[in-house]
């Protein structure tokens, strides 16, 4: 009789899981099928100094996700008119940009820098990276409660 209980217990967790599990928002490491989109957003938090160039490597899981564009954040919106990305491996994109005017990234300036989308089948926070940075990112720090953060927005 114990081991019926059980069973039937987790059943009903199973079905709850699977049935309230589906109805909120997604985290970052649920699996999409193919035809979700994931938009990677690369923010600036308290900029360490004046950018006026910057150049950045990032590095994503080619095998089961699709570079599909670039937008610029806020801070970009109204400088840097030499900026771009171009896909320089498997997985690896770079990312740069240059602000010869007085359109520049302010010291301690916060806010989206870049919006990347990708197609994706997967995706998992760890998938990405940043790497090699360039200019006035050379000093900064990467991550959570750092100078350059990655977030992420799952849409269907």
């Amino acid at each position: 009789m114990n081991r019926k209980i059980k069973k039937t217990l987790c059943l009903i967790v199973f079905c709850c899981l699977l049935i309230f599990g589906c109805a909120g928002l997604k985290a970052v490491d649920e699996q999409p099928d193919a035809s979700k989109t994931v938009t990677a957003v690369i923010s600036v938090k308290d900029a360490p100094n004046p950018v006026r160039a910057f150049g950045l490597d990032l590095l994503y899981p080619n095998e089961v996700m699709t570079f599909q564009g670039i937008a610029r954040g806020h801070l970009l919106q109204n400088g840097f008119p030499v900026f771009g990305s171009n896909i320089i491996g498997p997985g690896r994109l770079r990312i740069g940009g240059v602000e010869a005017g007085n359109n520049f990234i302010p010291e301690a300036a916060s806010g989206e820098l870049v919006r990347l989308t990708f197609k994706a089948r997967r995706v998992q926070s760890s998938d990405f990276q940043i790497r090699e940075l360039n200019s006035d990112f050379r000093s900064w720090l990467i991550g959570n409660h750092k100078h350059l953060v990655i977030s992420f927005i799952m849409e269907n």
